[in-house]
């Protein structure tokens, strides 16, 4: 889902701007579009009357891409899918979410540092920190020439490769805040990160994981290249 103002020169009011378009994400988000509006367009134009004035706002649907039509909501369509069409929806997740946490007390926080409070860091290790947080066994050291590979590519990693390898080894795609230091395989907390290997050379095997321990397997590579290979 993309969205964008058209015509910044048409409103002024950033904050208004980006409030309402804010309110729109959310709720195309939420739940599917009316079904009069669901299967017959990959674009949605809305003008929205402001003081006399019209702000153009346009959403792109890029899943539905064979039908290139517009339509105007006017303010009852607006209504249907800011307010009607998830109105349920977010009620049962309040709801829900109050049963864990008391939703008034995250008021103190931000959008940002709820985001970090509830998913993680988005970039998720340093490449300098990474030898300390992790533990090797069978036989690896932090200088066994497969783990330096390892903590090499680790250490190029963009956030979005970081994330699948966090999935792969862990179950989740983010650390949980305080990063590696504080992920915890077991009760005594003495590693965050398990590497062990094999005796023999296994450039054909794969790696494989035990995510309830964030252990990870490491077949004893010849080179970097079986890394991608």
């Amino acid at each position: 889902m993309h969205i964008e103002l058209v015509d910044k020169a048409l409103d002024p009011n950033e904050y208004e701007e980006e409030n309402m378009m804010n309110m729109i994400e959310i709720a195309l988000l939420c739940t599917q579009s009316p079904p009069n509006l669901r299967p017959i367009m990959s674009e949605v134009v809305l003008m929205l009357s402001s003081g006399g004035s019209f702000r153009r706002l346009q959403m792109t649907r890029p899943t539905v891409i064979h039908h290139h039509r517009r339509i105007h909501v006017d303010a009852k369509g607006l209504h249907q899918i800011l307010i009607l069409c998830i109105t349920r929806q977010l009620e049962a997740f309040r709801v829900g979410f109050n049963q864990v946490f008391e939703a008034s007390s995250l008021q103190i926080f931000s959008p940002s540092e709820l985001d970090y409070l509830l998913c993680g860091r988005r970039e998720m290790w340093e490449p300098d920190t990474l030898v300390e947080h992790i533990k090797f066994d069978h036989g690896y050291t932090s200088k066994s020439p497969v783990v330096i590979n390892l903590l090499e590519i680790m250490g190029e990693f963009n956030p979005e490769q970081q994330r699948a390898f966090c999935q792969f080894v862990t179950g989740a795609p983010r650390l949980p805040p305080g990063g590696l230091a504080v992920l915890n395989p077991n009760s005594n907390n003495t590693a965050s990160n398990v590497v062990g290997g094999v005796s023999e050379s296994a450039d054909d095997d794969l790696p494989s994981v035990m995510t309830c321990a964030n252990y990870l397997k490491l077949p004893p590579y010849s080179t970097k290249k079986w890394f991608f290979d």
